[in-house]
């Protein structure tokens, strides 16, 4: 496939969440990651592989003030919790005290929904906060990123990213790479593609992404694994996910990144 030349203009983002999961136990991140216009992602500090991790998603344009968190499909607010027990919110509230025009945010937030068994789960006393870069960072990069789905998901049996993000974890020392196809997609969907979490010893973590949402990546197959960094990153992948009670499998990816501009 066709390497892809881009210049990304993005504002790098600092931050923590934490909350009080299902079990009683302490959720705690400290670190998040984010992307205007989707949504906030916190992996627990102590998570086994990328579980749990908590997702709030909401849309552009979203203010100061509380707002309901509904099921996925009205398109509003909404939540993931991603452990076993864990699933989409039916119900609940994000209260955000604070975001200013850099896109730092502070916020508080509680929801409740079912697993995919029917029984309730719920996380309380959440709260996340948002520091924002005050530098607009600029990267230029070539990159490639596709793989085959089946069963079809909404006519689609395939993506190809034509949108990239690329951060890094400093506490974690780990890079941060969302790649999706976002044009030319059957259904009506957003986004289809992936997120992955990179370590410098070789460890990959994965979620699936689609239409602004993360779901467990799960049975991960990496391949063909070579890292230098800041001047190339490929791999081969292949991984299953659930949405609600439909399975997917992804399979034939291969993901490229490279620094060195020709």
């Amino acid at each position: 496939m066709t390497m892809k030349k881009v210049s990304i203009k993005q504002r790098g983002f600092t931050g923590s969440m934490k909350a009080t999961l299902p079990s009683g136990k302490a959720f705690k991140a400290s670190t998040i990651d984010y992307q205007p216009g989707f949504g906030i992602l916190g992996i627990d500090d102590e998570a086994i592989g990328i579980e749990p991790f908590v997702y709030i998603g909401f849309p552009s344009g979203l203010e100061a003030g509380s707002h309901p968190i509904l099921p996925k499909d009205q398109q509003k607010v909404w939540a993931h919790l991603g452990v076993s027990g864990g699933g989409d919110a039916q119900s609940g509230k994000l209260v955000i005290e604070d975001w200013s025009s850099t896109e730092a945010i502070s916020a508080s937030f509680s929801f409740a929904g079912n697993d995919h068994n029917g029984l309730p789960f719920d996380v309380k006393a959440g709260s996340f906060n948002i520091n924002s870069e005050s530098e607009v960072e600029t990267i230029d990069l070539r990159f490639s990123a596709f793989a085959s789905l089946t069963p079809e998901l909404s006519e689609n049996t395939e993506f190809k990213a034509d949108t990239i993000s690329v951060g890094f974890d400093e506490v974690n020392s780990a890079y941060k790479i969302w790649v999706t196809q976002e044009r030319d997609l059957n259904g009506g969907l957003s986004q289809l593609g992936a997120y992955f979490r990179v370590s410098h010893e070789g460890a990959v973590n994965a979620l699936a992404v689609v239409d602004g949402g993360v779901y467990v990546a799960q049975g991960l197959n990496i391949t063909e694994f070579s890292f230098e960094k800041d001047v190339l990153l490929s791999f081969k992948f292949s991984y299953s996910f659930s949405l609600g009670e439909d399975k997917y499998s992804v399979s034939e990816g291969k993901l490229i990144v490279d620094w060195r501009l020709k």
